[in-house]
């Protein structure tokens, strides 16, 4: 099951991770490569692009797990980063007041919205399962529990940290919109 997961994960997101990558060339200002014009409208493109980074994911995977550990420690701290760097920002100069009723149950209008934030609250909080299957990926199988603990609430935290960060930045109107 896992492994036909991933073929289809792979195999839908080649073309979508191409034409983010050519997305984010043209807005560094990389138009066009030898003579090749940069389009992230074009199949061919993305889908080439696409197959060249699962080449390098695959080369990754197939050279250890040792390696395979750097580079996904090096992407989270990346991640992380970023993440706390946009989130920090739009508290700090978000329009908004902070209030704490974006946090009662009892303000949200009607059932639909509350079924509607709880669908997306699944969605983004889908890291919940890291608690589970953490225990892949340690030595000691008494650290799986402490490991899985840490993840769970490091994820909760930054899932608080966005929607305070979303609600300072965003009206209600252009949350709602979006």
């Amino acid at each position: 099951v896992n492994i036909v997961a991933v073929v289809a994960f792979l195999a839908y997101t080649t073309a979508v991770t191409g034409s983010a990558l050519l997305q984010l060339a043209g807005d560094a200002g990389l138009h066009r490569v030898g003579g090749l014009a940069l389009d992230p409208g074009s199949t061919a493109q993305t889908t080439a692009v696409g197959i060249v980074v699962l080449v390098a994911v695959t080369l990754t995977a197939v050279t250890g797990i040792r390696s395979a550990a750097r580079l996904q420690a090096g992407l989270l701290v990346f991640e992380y980063v970023v993440l706390i760097g946009f989130c920090g920002y739009g508290i700090v100069t978000g329009p908004h007041d902070f209030s704490l009723s974006w946090f009662d149950p009892f303000e949200i209008p009607s059932a639909t919205a509350l079924a509607q934030g709880l669908l997306l609250s699944v969605f983004c909080y889908w890291g919940f399962e890291s608690a589970f299957t953490v225990n892949e990926e340690v030595r000691d199988p008494r650290d799986a529990s402490r490991a899985g603990t840490i993840t769970l609430f490091t994820m909760l935290g930054m899932f608080l940290l966005g929607s305070i960060a979303f609600q300072r930045v965003l009206s209600e109107q252009e949350l709602v919109g979006h």
